[in-house]
């Protein structure tokens, strides 16, 4: 059965989930904003405290004697400036439940909307590492990141396509350019080092991502619109859609047989043979982070 966004559960650490959870329990407004409060301060202590570390600019210790305040805006730099500014907004409705001034500001609107946003902050993370650094720069960062249930890496994955910024006319010829075969995967395509553009390939697998994280998310007509979408915006080729549109259809017929995610439980199985085929010197950020998002231990 596809899944939808009403019935997925946050992609949040267990003790972070367990405060999120605490809002639905809290029946005054107060505690909920308590609770989103803390909710936020666990994610910040298990997870973004690996992005500040990775660049080497404070310890632990130092980490731990900080206010969140201060926690987030080292993070300034990571976080595109709207996702940015959508954390801090979390802060401060949290900070209205610990004041007893701030409880006359609260209300059911700002708590409902300030838990959709937290719900997504995991999500945000990951999103914010593929705008900064890319999503196909090692080739173990789509595998692990695909290990995810499918409906995540659809959120994920169709906010990092809009936020791409490059030329279509630029991209278009450059697919032209290829020459390719129309008998070619995408994978033949992005290991032919033949007029690479490392840009441009990086668009092309999260078009292919994408459109597979559509079909395992039980979205097949999406996937072929998102597919046909793209060809009718001349962002990729005849060519490239014929390829795209082939490997969805082949997928799709083998459905019963692949290794989906079903839950967290799942993707932790999954990633334990592709984390063996990563080298230590590749272990930094990206697996950091994902293995801090998902542990439920």
């Amino acid at each position: 059965m596809k899944t939808n966004d009403d019935s997925i559960l946050p992609l949040l650490p267990k003790k972070a989930l367990e405060y999120f959870n605490d809002v639905s329990d809290s029946h005054k407004l107060y505690l909920k904003a308590t609770s989103i409060r803390n909710c936020l301060e666990n994610i910040v202590d298990t997870i973004f405290i690996h992005i500040v570390q990775d660049n080497n600019e404070i310890t632990e210790n130092q980490w731990n004697r900080k206010n969140l305040n201060d926690k987030l805006n080292y993070l300034r730099d990571y976080f595109p400036e709207d996702i940015f500014s959508q954390i801090h907004n979390i802060r401060k409705i949290g900070n209205k439940g610990t004041h007893p001034k701030g409880h006359i500001e609260l209300n059911e609107d700002n708590i409902e909307i300030t838990l959709k946003d937290l719900s997504k902050l995991s999500e945000w993370t990951i999103l914010s590492y593929f705008k900064k650094y890319g999503f196909g720069i090692h080739t173990w960062i789509p595998k692990l990141f695909s290990t995810l249930q499918p409906i995540y890496r659809v959120r994920i994955l169709s906010e990092y396509f809009k936020s791409l910024e490059f030329n279509k006319n630029d991209f278009y010829q450059y697919l032209e350019n290829k020459n390719i075969n129309p008998e070619y995967t995408i994978l033949t395509i992005l290991d032919n080092n033949m007029d690479t553009n490392l840009e441009f390939d990086n668009i092309l697998l999260v078009i292919d991502k994408l459109s597979m994280a559509y079909l395992k998310n039980e979205e097949y007509e999406k996937s072929i619109s998102f597919i046909n979408q793209c060809h009718n915006d001349k962002i990729i080729n005849d060519v490239i859609k014929n390829i795209l549109i082939r490997k969805i259809n082949n997928l799709n017929s083998q459905m019963a047989y692949l290794n989906i995610s079903q839950s967290i439980q799942d993707t932790k199985i999954y990633i334990d043979d592709i984390l063996k085929q990563i080298s230590i010197e590749d272990e930094k950020l990206f697996v950091t982070i994902f293995i801090a998002i998902i542990s439920q231990e």
